[in-house]
């Protein structure tokens, strides 16, 4: 049965009341309720270009927002406040790599006034970077900007702690990249967090190498554009592109080729070629079997369109090798005999000689020792003695990894001879970054003072690494004296030995440490090895330069760097194993070029001229053959110098427009005057045999002079060239042939032709 509510007097007035009353109120709040609309519509288009500071509904985090915010500032860069004493009276971790220690120094360093919480627009943070205080670095911060805003809101939420920090940055699809002039080369771009998560927006992303297309500059050869997470690059030119990206302390480097013509599509599939050293057969310039070396310098030169250099003439890449594995200027015979050799097609039979010769054990000592007294910066009295014992190490143990150890390790209660190393250094610090400069390729010195810039080395990676060393003593002769520390300057206490992966070494720490170097999984070992050997024998080094391999340093070729390392350790460190494999490469046969780019020597398509590291008259004793000690007249005022060439190229470098032009010639012949050079050229003027019944004077001298051409250059002289001596030696007399002789050959000697490595 259904209820119903019976109706009274009472309720049917109040509803005659209560209705209209209701529906007057609903209309008033409906217009009410638009024109409230209307005004917060109108407020927010007001406040749109305004500062949001309204916005405190969102937590600013420390790490994943301040500070990339201060690093694309440039607050905590090395020549600010990220120095290693900081600036004016505020330090901070370089490029935000300590967020925790930042934390503390800015809000809880005793008697800082850097936050202000009851009046955060006062915070010296804000006021100085933005201008309303003297700032040495000027205006920094723009208070209309998104920094400064993120900075407001962190200080009026109270200063959060940091909760986590920077882990690194991965892009994607590779770090690789090519593509023709004109065409995206596109990157997403997250970062990595110390919890696992990971940011996409980076509205903070730093560009190192390319211009913003929001510049403007029509002239820059690279450009870039940034949306949200995704970048894209822009070549306006061809050729070779190193950029880093940089998000807070973490930073990678991208590599992008850019290829002179659009209608070129280019492969970016990685060239894979095996380690054993097989031979691929393909077209080009030289041999028709070209090694896995080759391969990959063909790949790099074709994906920018660079043309690669023919071969050299014979008689130079025999002049190479002999300097090169030899480590001395060939004897006349010596060099026709290897260009004979190489135009036989008979080169690896001449390079297996000279490998198998004492001279390649000696010459690859030098070549080690250089590498350390390049990484100490300084040369020392037991070089010889050092040099002497690599030398017999090599030749009996063809084995870098085995000479590496020996050298480092100290065995007691006696060292060796190659333990002599160590005398290169004064102290566990000086010693930790030789070894790392000349082992590992790593200029570890800077985490002496702060974490290495965007690069993995740490503070505590230094004083744990320096420790390793000090039980070393090398103060008169090198031993081993357990037990003994040095100081971590940041603390005061001794440091500890330990490894940078955290463990820690209790007894004979050079021996943990050195294992730890000569690993064959340590890719900076490897690494450096490879790419010092091939600085050796090119003159140009794929990272360059060859003590500072990084993150933000990769070689030129990564693939062949690789590969180069691969087939390293495939042959068991063997450096006589390496040395064949790029001896007998195209690349190292190819001509020079004085005008070739520096990328183009870098990436082997054209040959290095480099100086050859000999001392010049020990270099022309060496091509002159013996020579008879007698004195000499001074060489510099024939007036028949200044016209010598030598095949076309001038027998004086000149002058340059940064160089007083007065006469270069003399110039030249002071700079060799005092040195053994001129009893050289006297007796090997002398043995002419001018003069001979049978032979007359002006005939001798012009035959000793074409043999004499022969030794320097490897050639026959021009006909131009002969013509241009018969005709100086018909205007002599006799008396003046002598000294005509010493004057030509002293001219050729200073030549840069005789000089440098063609």
């Amino acid at each position: 049965m259904e209820r119903t509510i019976p109706s009274t007097p009472a309720k049917r007035v109040a509803g005659w009341i209560v209705a209209p009353v209701l529906i007057l109120v609903c209309r008033a709040f409906v217009w009410w309720g638009i024109a409230l609309l209307a005004s917060v519509v109108v407020y927010r288009c007001a406040i749109a270009d305004q500062p949001q500071e309204e916005d405190t509904g969102r937590t600013v985090d420390f790490s994943k927002e301040l500070i990339p915010a201060l690093t694309q500032a440039g607050c905590n860069a090395g020549a600010c406040h990220g120095a290693a004493a900081g600036r004016g009276y505020l330090a901070l971790s370089l490029y935000g790599s300590r967020p925790a220690q930042d934390y503390r120094t800015l809000v809880h360093a005793p008697g800082s006034r850097f936050i202000d919480l009851e009046s955060p627009t006062d915070s010296l943070l804000l006021r100085k970077p933005s201008g309303y205080l003297d700032h040495g670095g000027g205006v920094v911060l723009d208070e209309q900007g998104s920094a400064y805003r993120l900075l407001r809101q962190w200080i009026d939420a109270g200063c959060p702690p940091p909760r986590v920090e920077l882990a690194r940055l991965v892009v994607t699809p590779a770090t690789t990249r090519a593509a023709p002039c004109g065409e995206p080369m596109e990157f997403d771009v997250q970062a990595i967090w110390s919890d696992g998560s990971s940011s996409s927006a980076l509205p903070f992303l730093r560009v190192d190498g390319a211009s913003s297309e929001g510049n403007n500059r029509h002239d820059a050869p690279l450009t870039y554009s940034l949306d949200s997470s995704r970048i894209a690059f822009r070549a306006r030119t061809p050729g070779y592109w190193p950029v880093t990206i940089r998000f807070g302390k973490s930073a990678l480097t991208l590599q992008l080729w850019a290829a002179p013509r659009a209608a070129q599509r280019l492969s970016q599939a990685p060239t894979t070629v095996s380690s054993t050293g097989g031979q691929t057969r393909m077209a080009g310039a030289g041999r028709a079997a070209v090694g896995a070396i080759d391969v990959h310098i063909n790949a790099a030169a074709d994906r920018i369109g660079m043309s690669v250099a023919g071969p050299a003439p014979s008689h130079l890449v025999a002049r190479r090798l002999y300097l090169d594995l030899a480590g001395r200027h060939p004897g006349l015979q010596e060099w026709q005999q290897a260009t004979a050799q190489i135009e036989a097609g008979e080169t690896a039979a001449l390079v297996d000689r000279l490998l198998d010769s004492p001279d390649f054990w000696q010459q690859s000592a030098r070549v080690v020792v250089e590498w350390v007294e390049r990484a100490a910066g300084h040369a020392s009295p037991v070089a010889a003695e050092l040099e002497s014992a690599v030398a017999e190490h090599l030749q009996s143990n063809d084995d870098l990894r085995d000479l590496v150890r020996a050298m480092l390790q100290v065995a007691e209660p006696q060292a060796s001879d190659l333990n002599q190393v160590h005398r290169y250094a004064a102290s566990p610090g000086e010693r930790c970054e030789m070894v790392f400069k000349a082992f590992l390729g790593v200029r570890i010195g800077c985490a002496q003072c702060h974490d290495h810039p965007l690069d993995h080395w740490t503070q505590d990676d230094y004083f744990g690494l320096a420790a390793c060393w000090a039980e070393i003593e090398s103060n008169g002769r090198v031993r081993r004296i357990s037990g003994r520390t040095t100081t971590d300057v940041r603390t005061g206490q001794d440091a500890v030995a330990r490894l940078p992966d955290g463990t820690t070494i209790s007894e004979s720490p050079d021996v943990a440490v050195t294992d730890w170097i000569c690993h064959p999984s340590n890719r900076l070992f490897v690494g450096n090895l490879s790419n010092r050997i091939w600085y050796w024998l090119m003159g140009t080094s794929l990272v360059s330069e060859v003590d500072d391999q990084r993150a933000t340093n990769p070689p030129v070729n990564p693939d062949l760097h690789r590969w180069l390392g691969e087939y390293l350790v495939a042959h068991d460190f063997s450096i006589k194993a390496l040395v064949r494999a790029i001896v007998l490469s195209d690349a190292y046969a190819r001509s020079s070029a004085e005008d070739s780019s520096s990328l183009a020597r870098r990436l082997a398509t054209v040959r290095s001229i480099t100086p050859i590291d000999i001392p010049l008259a020990e270099l022309a004793r060496q091509a002159l053959g013996n020579a008879r000690s007698t004195s000499v007249s001074t060489a510099e005022s024939s007036p028949q110098m200044a016209m010598m060439q030598v095949q076309g190229a001038p027998m004086t470098d000149g002058c340059t427009r940064g160089s007083a032009c007065e006469n270069p010639v003399r110039q030249h012949l002071l700079l060799a005057a005092g040195s053994d050079l001129a009893p050289i050229i006297a007796g090997a003027a002398q043995s002419a045999q001018l003069g001979s019944p049978k032979h007359p004077a002006r005939n001798a001298a012009l035959d000793w002079l074409q043999q004499t051409y022969q030794r320097l250059f490897g050639t026959q002289p021009e006909p131009a060239l002969v013509e241009q001596i018969k005709s100086e030696l018909q205007g002599l007399g006799e008396p003046e042939i002598p000294a005509y002789l010493e004057d030509v050959t002293w001219s050729w000697l200073v030549n840069r032709r005789f000089t440098h490595m063609y």
